[in-house]
C-alpha cells in the first residue's frame, strides 16, 4: 500500500516537474492574443471616438515608451518597489503579508509580474493552488520577457473600473486625455484604481470618495503636493464620418485627424441651428466641409446635420455623396476660357436666346440681360454664356478638368454642352479641392484628412496661376446675403469672400462654395433621397449659412487676417476698358473700369462699337464724310442687332444715327458698317435633317443693315429682315452658306449635312 502511494506520488512530481518546463521552455503569449480598442483624435490631441475591442471593454494599447515617468513612479512605489529586482515574486512580501495576517493591517503579496499573471492567465487567486500557479507564471514571463515588457503589459491589462481597462483608456475616459498628459494628481488617482477598482471607480461618490482617501495616502508617502482633479465617464463620439471613414481605411490603434475640434463643433452647432430655423421650409438635412488650402487639411467635415437621426439618413457621408453641383463649377470654364485667351476679367459676353444644336440653355428666371461683361456674367451664373464659353474651348478642356480632379465620368459625348450646368456628379470633397486649386495657384492637390509623418500626396496643374487668380477676382464681385453681409467685416478689415453657388436640376441640391482667406467652405442643403425642394436654392438657401460660418471663421481665426494671396511672380496686369464694351478705352468710351487680363494671351482690342459719325449741319442727315464746317461728328453706338435687341430687352435703346445722304454711294456705306456675323447654323457643325424640321438661320449685323440675303452653295435661297429667323429644308452634303446684307458685307461658313 505504501508502494503503491509512493508511485502516485513520484507519478505527480513528474507531472509536476514537466508542467514546470513545458512552461519554461514555450513562450507564453503576453499581449498578442488581447483585442484592444481604437482611438481617433482631433489635431490637438483631443478625443474624437473610443471604440469597443471584441470583448466589449475599452482596453487602448499604449506602448511603454509613452507611459509617463510621474505614473511608472507611483506605481512602483505603491504595488511594487522592487519589481525591477525581483524573479517574478517577492519572498519578502509574502513573509510581510503572511504576518499582516495577525495584526490589523494587511498586506498583499502580488508583483507587478504577478498581477499580470493573474489577468492574462485569467487565473482564481483565491486558492493555494491558484496562488502557486501565478507565481509558475509569473517566473515564466520573467524568464521570456524584459521588465520593460511586462511593465507595459501591466498598464495595458489592469481594470479601471466599467468595462474599462489599461492606463490607455482610463485617461481617455476619465480625463479626456492621452496619458503621456496625465498630471501628478491625475497619475496618482490612476495608480491607485487597479487595486480595487469596483471599490474605488471614481464616477460615483462613494467610489471618487474611496479614491481620493488612498490618493491622499499615496501623495503624503511620496512627499508629492496633490491637486483636485475631476473626474467624468467621457466618451465622445464627434466627427462621426471623418473618424468612420478613417477607421475602416487604417488599422492603427490611434488615429491623429487633422480635424480641429473646436470648429468642428462651432460649425456642427451652426448647422443645426439653422436646419431648426429652416424647417418650415422643408429643410431637414445640409452638410458643411472646412479645409486650410496651405496644407489641405480637412479642419471640419460634418456630414449630415445629426449623424444618429435615421430619419434623415444621418449616417450618409454628404460630403462624399456624388450630387449635382449645380453651376458650382462653372469659374473653372471661364478660368480655361482665360488660359486660353478668349476671354479678360470685362470681356463683353452675350446673354441671348441662342440654341446650341437641339439645345437651348435658359436661365433660372427665364430672362436674358443681353450683354454682361464676364465677371458678372460668371457671378450672375448666366447659363448661356457659360454654355457659349464651354463650346469655344478647346475639344475636352473642362472634361478633361474634371477627370484630373478625379471624377468617374463617362464619355464627354453622353454630357455634351450641359457640363456646363452641372449635368454629372461630384461630391462636395471634389469642389472644395478644385477651389483650393484656385488658392495654390492652379495645382489641384489631395484632401488631407490625417496626420501622418511620411505621406505620399500627388500634384496635378489644370490651370494657370494667372487665371486662377483672375477667376478668384471675378468670384469677389459677387454680393453677400444681404443680411448676411456684415459677417466679412472685421474691425480693421474688410474680408472679402470670392463665392459662388449652384442649384441642381429640380431643386434637389442648394450649394455654396468659396474661400474665406486660406481657407475653403463649402455648405449644401438637400435631401439623401434626392426630393427635391423648390426652397432648395443655392443662393437663397445655401448661401446665409455660408455667411453665417464664413463671419465665425474670419473673426476667431488669425490666419484670415493675415492671409494674403501668393502673387510673386504673376503675369496678371490692369488696364482700363470701356465698361459697355470690355475693349480698350478710347476718348469715344464714356465709362470706364479696371479689367485684369494675362498679357499676349488675353484678348484686348480697340472698340468699334463707338464711331464719330459726320452729320450734316444743313439737312440733319448722315454725311458721306467729314468735311467742317459743313458737317458736325457726333457719336453713336453700333452694337450688332442680336445684341441691340437683347439691350432693348434689358430697357437699354440706343440713340441710332440718321439716314444717310442720298448723294452717300455703296462704298461709303460698307466702309462705315461692320460685317455680318452668322449664328445660325454654326460653323463646322454636322447637322442630321429631320423629317418636318428645317434648319434655322439667323445673324447678327451692323444696326444700320435693313436686309439681308442669304445663299446655299452660291446659290440665293431667300431674304430676311435684319432680325428676323428663317428657316430652310438643306441639302445633303457639305454645305456652303453666305449671307449679304444691303451695306454690301457678307460673310461665310460651311457645314455638314446628313441624313438621320
Amino acid at each position: 500500500m505504501n508502494l503503491k502511494l509512493s508511485k502516485i506520488k513520484v507519478i505527480a512530481f513528474v507531472i509536476f516537474l514537466a508542467f514546470i518546463v513545458l512552461n519554461i521552455v514555450y513562450r507564453p503569449r503576453l499581449l498578442e492574443n488581447k483585442s484592444f480598442s481604437r482611438a481617433a483624435f482631433d489635431r490637438n490631441g483631443k478625443l474624437l471616438k473610443l471604440t469597443l475591442n471584441n470583448e466589449d471593454r475599452y482596453r487602448l494599447f499604449v506602448p511603454f515608451s509613452k507611459i509617463p515617468s510621474n505614473l511608472k513612479e507611483s506605481v512602483l512605489f505603491y504595488e511594487d518597489r522592487y519589481f525591477y529586482y525581483h524573479p517574478g515574486f517577492n519572498p519578502f512580501s509574502f513573509i510581510r503579508a503572511f504576518y499582516s495576517l495577525f495584526g490589523s493591517r494587511r498586506y498583499g503579496a502580488s508583483t507587478i509580474t504577478m498581477q499580470v499573471a493573474r489577468i492574462n492567465s485569467n487565473i482564481n487567486t483565491k486558492t493555494i493552488s491558484g496562488k502557486l500557479f501565478q507565481i509558475l507564471k509569473a517566473i515564466q514571463l520573467e524568464v521570456f520577457y524584459s521588465k520593460d515588457e511586462i511593465f507595459e503589459a501591466y498598464f495595458n491589462l489592469v481594470p479601471y473600473g466599467h468595462n474599462i481597462e489599461g492606463v490607455g483608456a482610463a485617461s481617455l475616459i476619465y480625463f479626456n486625455m492621452e496619458v503621456n498628459n496625465l498630471s501628478n494628481s491625475e497619475a496618482l488617482a490612476l495608480t491607485v484604481i487597479p487595486q480595487n477598482p469596483i471599490k474605488r471607480v471614481p464616477t460615483n461618490k462613494n467610489g471618487f470618495y474611496e479614491m481620493e482617501k488612498v490618493r491622499k495616502k499615496l501623495a503624503n508617502s511620496m512627499s508629492l503636493e496633490i491637486l483636485p482633479i475631476k473626474v467624468n465617464l467621457n466618451l465622445p463620439n464627434r466627427a462621426m464620418h471623418t473618424v468612420q471613414e478613417l477607421l475602416n481605411a487604417s488599422n492603427n490603434s490611434n488615429i491623429k485627424t487633422t480635424i480641429d475640434l473646436n470648429l468642428q463643433d462651432t460649425i456642427e452647432k451652426q448647422l443645426k441651428f439653422y436646419i431648426m430655423q429652416k424647417q418650415v421650409y422643408g429643410v431637414s438635412n445640409g452638410a458643411v466641409l472646412l479645409i486650410d488650402s496651405e496644407n489641405m487639411e480637412v479642419l471640419a467635415s460634418i456630414g449630415s446635420a445629426d449623424f444618429f437621426n435615421k430619419g434623415i439618413q444621418g449616417q450618409v457621408n454628404g460630403v462624399k455623396a456624388l450630387r449635382s453641383p449645380g453651376s458650382a463649377l462653372k469659374p473653372f470654364i471661364y478660368a480655361l476660357a482665360l488660359d486660353q485667351g478668349l476671354i479678360h476679367s470685362r470681356t463683353i459676353l452675350k446673354d441671348i436666346p441662342k440654341s446650341f444644336g437641339v439645345y437651348n440653355p435658359e436661365n433660372s428666371d427665364r430672362q436674358f440681360m443681353g450683354t454682361l461683361p464676364a465677371d458678372l456674367a460668371l457671378v450672375y451664373s448666366r447659363n448661356v454664356p457659360a454654355v457659349d464659353l464651354l463650346k469655344k474651348l478647346n475639344t475636352g478642356s473642362f472634361y478633361n478638368l474634371l477627370i484630373k480632379s478625379g471624377l468617374n465620368l463617362k464619355s464627354e459625348d453622353y454630357y455634351g454642352l450641359a457640363l456646363a450646368l452641372g449635368g454629372y456628379e461630384i461630391s462636395m470633397e471634389k469642389i472644395v479641392e478644385l477651389y483650393a486649386s484656385l488658392l495654390n495657384r492652379g495645382v489641384l492637390k489631395p484632401l488631407k484628412k490625417e496626420i501622418k509623418n511620411n505621406e505620399d500626396s500627388y500634384e496635378v496643374k489644370i490651370l494657370s496661376p494667372e487665371a486662377s487668380y483672375i477667376t478668384l477676382k471675378m468670384l469677389e464681385k459677387n454680393e453677400p446675403i444681404n443680411s448676411y453681409s456684415k459677417y466679412v467685416k472685421l474691425k480693421n478689415q474688410d474680408v472679402v469672400i470670392p463665392w459662388k453657388t449652384g442649384t441642381s436640376f429640380g431643386y434637389k441640391d442648394a450649394l455654396a462654395v468659396g474661400t474665406v482667406g486660406p481657407y475653403v467652405l463649402a455648405v449644401w442643403i438637400g435631401n439623401f433621397d434626392g426630393t427635391g425642394n423648390n426652397a432648395f436654392k443655392g443662393r437663397e438657401m445655401a448661401g446665409p449659412l455660408f455667411f453665417s460660418i464664413a463671419n465665425n471663421i474670419a473673426k476667431t481665426t488669425n490666419k484670415v487676417k493675415k492671409y494674403k494671396y501668393n502673387t510673386i511672380g504673376l503675369n496678371v496686369r490692369e488696364i482700363d476698358v470701356c465698361s459697355e464694351t470690355g475693349d480698350i478705352k478710347t476718348t469715344l468710351c464714356s465709362k470706364s473700369e479696371k479689367a485684369l487680363f494675362i498679357p499676349t494671351v488675353s484678348p484686348i482690342k480697340s472698340s468699334n462699337i463707338y464711331r464719330k459719325i459726320p452729320i450734316n449741319i444743313k439737312t440733319g442727315k448722315r454725311a458721306c464724310y467729314s468735311n467742317p464746317p459743313y458737317t458736325k461728328d457726333e457719336v453713336f453706338e453700333f452694337w450688332p442687332s442680336d445684341l441691340e435687341k437683347a439691350r432693348e430687352f434689358a430697357g437699354i435703346y440706343l440713340k441710332k444715327p440718321p439716314e444717310f445722304d442720298e448723294n452717300c454711294d455703296l462704298n461709303t456705306k460698307y466702309i462705315s458698317s461692320k460685317a455680318p456675323e452668322i449664328i445660325s447654323p454654326m460653323s463646322g457643325v454636322v447637322y442630321y435633317k429631320q423629317l418636318n424640321r428645317k434648319m434655322p438661320l439667323k445673324a447678327s449685323v451692323d444696326s444700320s443693315v435693313k436686309k439681308i440675303f442669304w445663299f446655299s452653295n452660291q446659290k440665293f435661297i431667300t431674304e430676311s429682315n435684319s432680325n428676323e429667323t428663317v428657316f430652310i429644308d438643306p441639302d445633303l452634303g457639305n454645305i456652303n452658306i453666305t449671307i449679304l446684307d444691303d451695306n454690301g458685307n457678307s460673310n461665310s461658313i460651311n457645314i455638314t449635312v446628313k441624313s438621320i
